[in-house]
């Protein structure tokens, strides 16, 4: 059912792929297996995405990120599955970061990217040190209101990045004060074009610029 699904969704099938994963869906719920569950979902929000319904869409991955994280808990000592389960979690934490802003909540997104930043950070602490009480001391991902206070607190400009797809980068900057700003940006093949337009597109000059005022920290998410 799943390879089914996948398939009339390559075709650009949307309606039949999503009944074929809604099948894949039931079944697995039926026998009790997780990681199709969870990819399923993942699959279901995929498509309803390119529907442009975006309740659907955001509703089933959700639901898809919860589902991971939750199978990523039963498996302390099998890190090969891990390493597998976390290269779909991302993929499910940029499908709804898209959903969001195409509702026009980046904020709601940033939340996400920071969410999916942190989960990226344990995997990586997690293959460095291999300590299995890791996952129990996972920090929780700070609120659009918490990144805010970090700014103030730390009287700096914060920016965030997510790569969300092949050409797609989103950019947060969270100030000291004001309104958090929010842009999106296609990725040019350049990479110094990159560069500029990305400066361009948050406000930020280069190094002789006489902007030395502004601090920055910058923080990679998947």
């Amino acid at each position: 059912m799943k390879w089914k699904g996948l398939a009339y969704d390559e075709l650009g099938y949307y309606r039949k792929a999503i009944d074929y994963h809604q099948q894949s869906l039931k079944i697995a719920k039926e026998i009790g297996n997780r990681e199709v569950i969870a990819a399923s979902l993942n699959n279901l929000g995929n498509a309803y995405k390119k529907l442009q319904e975006y309740e659907n869409a955001k509703e089933n991955l959700y639901q898809a990120i919860t589902t991971w994280e939750n199978i990523r808990k039963l498996l302390r000592n099998k890190d090969t599955w891990k390493v597998s389960i976390f290269e779909e979690q991302a993929r499910t934490y940029r499908l709804l970061q898209q959903v969001l802003v195409a509702q026009k909540q980046p904020l709601q997104a940033l939340e996400i990217s920071e969410r999916g930043r942190t989960r990226a950070l344990v995997e990586i602490l997690f293959r460095r040190i291999n300590n299995k009480l890791l996952e129990e001391v996972i920090p929780p991902t700070p609120n659009v209101a918490e990144i805010q206070q970090i700014a103030q607190q730390q009287n700096a400009t914060l920016v965030q990045y997510s790569i969300v797809s092949d050409n797609q980068l989103y950019i947060w900057v969270i100030p000291p004060q004001g309104k958090i700003k929010f842009r999106s940006v296609t990725l040019p093949k350049n990479i110094k074009e990159l560069v500029k337009i990305t400066r361009n597109s948050i406000g930020v000059r280069g190094r002789n610029s006489n902007n030395s005022s502004v601090k920055q920290k910058i923080a990679p998410t998947v």
